[in-house]
């Protein structure tokens, strides 16, 4: 299957960016790993602007080049595209990459009567892990008890072969 990688904009230094992004000598990075799949990076004005301009550059390439696998691009950002151009949080020439491709997702205080069932969902996965590991947990103390009763057997072979033998 394609590729599903994911990056988040706050890496670190711009160094940390630029060598997850697009790699070392020695390594690949999402960029070429990510190849004919899918590259989400989130906060993506969080991104250092070095960072930025070398992906807007591996962008404008991989589209003026017909037989250049480049991976699709999906970025999020907690600001609307054009804020995070006006607060210089995003390059312009990346942002362009963007233009008509964005979806608003409203914040979670402004879809409150979500939260019920997103408490259930979380619930409901939560009690499932829970069952999951109650089960290994009886599986676990089945073996030891299994062992412990091996144990005790050999405890009482050794207690024959010591009197047999005193």
């Amino acid at each position: 299957g394609s590729a599903l990688l994911r990056l988040h904009g706050a890496v670190g230094s711009a160094d940390d960016a630029l060598r997850q992004l697009f790699g070392s000598p020695r390594r690949a990075g999402l960029w070429e790993r990510a190849c004919s799949g899918t590259l989400v990076i989130e906060h993506i004005s969080s991104l250092p602007p070095i960072a930025q301009r070398r992906l807007h550059e591996a962008l404008e390439s991989a589209s003026r080049d017909a037989y250049a696998s480049s991976p699709r691009l999906v970025a999020t950002s907690p600001l609307a595209i054009s804020e995070a151009v006006a607060t210089g949080a995003l390059l312009p020439c990346l942002a362009d990459h963007f233009d008509g491709l964005q979806i608003a997702v409203p914040s979670l205080a402004q879809r409150r009567d979500e939260i019920p069932a997103l408490a259930k969902h979380f619930l409901a996965r939560l009690a499932a892990e829970e069952e999951t590991i109650r089960a290994e947990a009886r599986e676990s103390a089945g073996r030891r008890s299994g062992i412990d009763a091996k144990v005790a057997e050999a405890e009482r072979e050794l207690g024959t072969a010591e009197k047999i033998f005193a």
